[in-house]
């Protein structure tokens, strides 16, 4: 008979298991093993449940994400399918997919416990959860392969199979994040690690303007960040999130909203003011406001000018009214809706990404007409108490025009093919986003009209 001691602890872990539902809290990989595989190659093997197979086909796979590596490769590209699930599902098996080619391990070019330890340190920096004794671990090895090429045309990588959480489970989880929320314990590093990902598969933090404006301005207290989220803005955008990550606890910014102009609508049915194409998430459930962003990337197609600057600003002050700084992030791109700009009421500071080539006024311009301020990667300026009718910004000088109110180039002759510059260098943005991993999550919910007053539109030119 157990003794009431051991009732007790055997109803203490019980209660444990029901308040984190799924995890034991028990690494199945230590960090030795991962850290060096040759040494602990065995205990390593030991960990999964080996599996042979001809030919894994990822795609009829029920209640499972796939995570691609590649032929010999140990990157993962695309997170994002189990970064869309994982708030509410529990992982309960992974299979680690092999192909078997060459049949013989000791004539592998890349060392089979190297590249075993580096595929799971990859998986565990997306999501250290899975790492846990809870959740089985197979090794697949795929055996329909008798040359390289046919090994290379295999799936490589991992299959997370999950189990939707239960009501209950969602509303424990909830209420844990929200406790650690207001104790201020919340653990930002996987998100933040995924922000970092996001912006690597992006191109990496090759202009560092927004990251250094957000720095440079720390006095920005309640801030409602309205972000382009457009395909030429995703590396700089990623930025705010990134610098907001850095600095949690002092950052000043409360709200974002996501603006990718108009989702996956047709250049002809974008109707200013009403364009679309806008998400929203507070600041304090930053995994919320990642899976907000990459639905706005989603739906987004990218690639077009102008965008709906204003119109998202105008949203995004009706979703959260209790702001009290307003900043837009944004890039040279021409705005559709900047006649608009007269319904902001409220300041704006606008932080333009890629600066250092050229400068379209509109973006000065909103600042100076609303009388807030204007921030490029070097430089700050203040419209609430600005007297000049001279500026330079990126070696281009901008005058105040007295009769339109507006600031315009001095040098006419050097800004007047400004729009033809910005249009290609959008293009040349989004071709080379292209061979970037990061394209391979865009336009996974594109829906374009069908039929045939669709085809009617683009067949002249309206799309």
């Amino acid at each position: 008979m157990f003794s009431r001691l051991s009732l007790f602890f055997l109803l203490l872990l019980s209660l444990q298991a029901v308040a984190n539902p799924g995890l034991s809290g028990t690494p199945r990989f230590e960090k030795a093993w991962l850290d060096e595989p040759r040494k602990h190659g065995k205990d390593l093997e030991k960990s999964f449940k080996i599996v042979i197979t001809k030919k894994v086909n990822a795609k009829v796979l029920k209640n499972t994400v796939a995570l691609e590596n590649g032929y010999a490769q140990y990157e993962i590209g695309n997170a994002e399918p189990w970064y869309q699930v994982k708030e509410t599902v529990r992982a309960t098996e992974v299979s680690l997919v092999f192909s078997k080619y060459p049949k013989d391990f000791n004539f592998w070019q890349t060392n089979y416990y190297d590249l075993l330890a580096n595929r799971l340190k990859t998986l565990f920096d997306i999501d250290p959860e899975l790492n846990d004794a809870s959740v089985k671990f197979n090794m697949v090895l795929e055996t329909a392969c008798e040359t390289e090429d046919e090994a290379k045309k295999l799936f490589h990588g991992f299959l997370i199979k999950y189990e939707q959480l239960t009501k209950k489970e969602l509303k424990e989880r909830e209420a844990k994040r929200q406790a650690e929320a207001a104790d201020g314990k919340v653990d930002y590093s996987s998100v933040k690690r995924r922000v970092d990902r996001y912006m690597k598969n992006a191109g990496g933090m090759l202009d560092s303007s927004v990251y250094k404006a957000f720095s440079r301005n720390l006095k920005w207290r309640d801030a409602l960040v309205v972000v382009d989220w457009t395909s030429s803005m995703y590396q700089y955008s990623a930025q705010s999130l990134a610098w907001h990550l850095d600095y949690v606890d002092t950052s000043g910014i409360s709200y974002f909203a996501f603006f990718n102009d108009g989702d996956s609508k047709w250049e002809y049915e974008k109707k200013v003011g009403e364009t679309g194409g806008i998400y929203f998430a507070p600041s304090d459930n930053m995994s919320k406001v990642v899976r907000v962003f990459n639905t706005a990337m989603r739906k987004g197609l990218g690639g077009e000018m102008p965008e709906n600057d204003v119109e998202a600003m105008m949203k995004a002050i009706e979703k959260y009214d209790q702001f009290k700084e307003l900043v837009l992030v944004a890039d040279n791109s021409m705005m559709r809706d900047f006649d608009l700009w007269d319904q902001i009421k409220h300041p704006v500071h606008v932080i333009l990404a890629d600066a250092d080539w050229t400068v379209n006024p509109q973006y000065i311009n909103l600042a100076y007409l609303t009388g807030g301020t204007f921030h490029t990667g070097t430089q700050d300026i203040d419209f609430t108490s600005f007297t000049d009718t001279l500026i330079k910004v990126s070696k281009i000088e901008f005058v105040l025009d007295k009769e339109l109110n507006l600031f315009v180039c001095r040098d006419k002759e050097r800004c007047r093919y400004m729009d033809q510059e910005l249009a290609a260098r959008e293009k040349k943005n989004l071709e080379e986003l292209k061979n970037k991993p990061i394209y391979r999550t865009m336009h996974k919910d594109k829906v374009r009209k069908k039929g045939f007053f669709a085809w009617l539109g683009r067949l002249f030119g309206r799309g």
